[in-house]
């Protein structure tokens, strides 16, 4: 039964509910211009949701996105691997299409030659049962709407639970060997930092190291009610690599 307060509180949410129109989202702008005030020295606005497999999910998106980019937001962050990230903004910023067929949020596999088999006990039924061909077709409808603004950025913060993607952009001298186990992986990338990576490899290694760890706690954990100590890692990763990038943009960037 349904209580006198969410009664309330559903009431509430109808009163204050902004109803935006139908018809396409670069339309919405006019409505939304009755939150601009929100935004006065504002350097950082989170987008909410309540699925990620939601359909009107992605004109909300491109909606909001466009609001905000009019008014000086030019950087997308999103919960997806830095190298993923890195395709998706190497689309925005030179048209290669080509880089959006290398993304793993979307099905790609074609790295798994520089990677060495890891299983994902915990996780491996919730991702055997990923909608990815959804995903992609959501993905690139809103990249579809976004490509025409200006200066737009992307990256990825979440960890990169896919390491093959991420050794396929690095020196070969670095990929795993068959023998390897995680020890010996960790060990190797260790040292190439200790001897003085080039800065333009130092964050990607980093990333690949957390998402090495976040995959060994993974595999470890059984099933779904032993993940939350690999998910707790897994928000620190994030949280520690999103205040590393916004310590290298300007204090003018705005972030999404």
């Amino acid at each position: 039964m349904v209580g006198l307060g969410q009664r309330r509180f559903v009431a509430g949410l109808r009163r204050r509910a902004l109803a935006l129109p139908e018809a396409s989202p670069r339309r919405w702008a006019a409505a939304l211009e009755r939150f601009a005030g929100l935004l006065a020295g504002k350097r950082i606005v989170l987008l909410g949701e309540a699925n990620h497999f939601v359909h009107e999910r992605t004109a909300y998106r491109a909606a909001m996105i466009r609001w905000l980019h009019g008014h000086g937001f030019r950087w997308i962050a999103e919960e997806l691997s830095p190298t993923d990230g890195e395709h998706i903004d190497r689309y925005l910023q030179h048209g290669d299409r080509g880089a959006l067929e290398r993304l793993v949020c979307w099905g790609d596999r074609s790295f798994a030659a520089h990677d060495r088999p890891r299983p994902l006990a915990g996780l491996a039924d919730y991702l055997r049962h990923q909608p990815t061909q959804g995903l992609r077709c959501e993905g690139q409808a809103l990249l579809a709407e976004l490509e025409d603004l200006p200066g737009l950025r992307w990256f990825g913060f979440d960890v990169e639970y896919e390491p093959g993607a991420c050794y396929a952009a690095l020196d070969s001298q670095l990929w795993p060997r068959a023998d390897d186990d995680a020890a010996a992986e960790r060990a190797r990338l260790e040292a190439y930092l200790a001897a003085g990576a080039p800065q333009s490899q130092r964050a990607r290694i980093e990333a690949l190291l957390d998402g090495i760890a976040y995959r060994e706690a993974v595999s470890a954990s059984g099933d779904l009610a032993a993940l939350a100590e690999p998910m707790a890692l897994r928000e620190r990763v994030m949280l520690r690599q999103l205040r590393a990038r916004l310590a290298r943009l300007g204090p003018e960037d705005k972030l999404i």
